[in-house]
């Protein structure tokens, strides 16, 4: 969809029609006054790439797409980005036809917003959005297994201790049955 922006300059005033018709796709808008400036609004693509261990899509009015979708300079661009289980985001660029990175999450001009999804700004060029995932660090897994693993030995290691208090007691109750019994 074609946006029609209008300048005016300083001494003119504006009035315009606006005109519809099956012929013409787009609105089109006639500008009376001269010294007014018509420009249009490009319309630009922007796709997503293929990613490995997570999935990415588009955000349009809270539905979901693959599909490529378009936009003019200056919109606000949704992906959603869902790591599969044992991953984390990555990386998130968003690079022009010629593979230049023009804004990433390191850059602050992609940002994640309150419902979890992340947000750029269209450029005035085709973009191609690419996500990267990582597996788990796995220090992150070795220190739980460590928390459960040093768990598992305090607990060992108090029944360890309570065994020992239990054969002591028994022992104890033992010697001095059979001292009784000699005296």
């Amino acid at each position: 969809m074609k946006k029609t922006i209008l300048k005016r300059s300083v001494a003119s005033t504006l009035s315009f029609l606006m005109a519809f018709s099956t012929a013409v796709p787009n609105s089109v808008v006639y500008a009376e006054e001269s010294g007014i400036e018509s420009e249009i609004a490009q319309d630009y693509a922007a796709t997503l790439s293929q990613t490995q261990n997570g999935t990415t899509s588009f955000v349009t009015d809270g539905n979901k797409t693959k599909d490529p979708t378009t936009h003019v300079q200056g919109d606000k661009v949704e992906v959603a980005v869902e790591p599969d289980e044992g991953f984390n985001t990555a990386k998130i660029e968003v690079k022009n036809t010629d593979g230049t990175v023009i804004a990433s999450l390191e850059d602050g001009k992609v940002t994640a917003n309150d419902k979890g999804n992340y947000t750029f700004e269209m450029p005035a060029s085709d973009v191609t959005i690419s996500v990267s995932f990582e597996a788990v660090k796995k220090e992150t897994a070795d220190a739980e297994t460590k928390t459960t693993g040093s768990e598992t030995k305090t607990e060992k290691r108090e029944a360890e201790e309570v065994k020992e208090e239990v054969k002591a007691n028994i022992f104890d109750e033992f010697f001095d049955k059979y001292k009784n019994s000699c005296t």
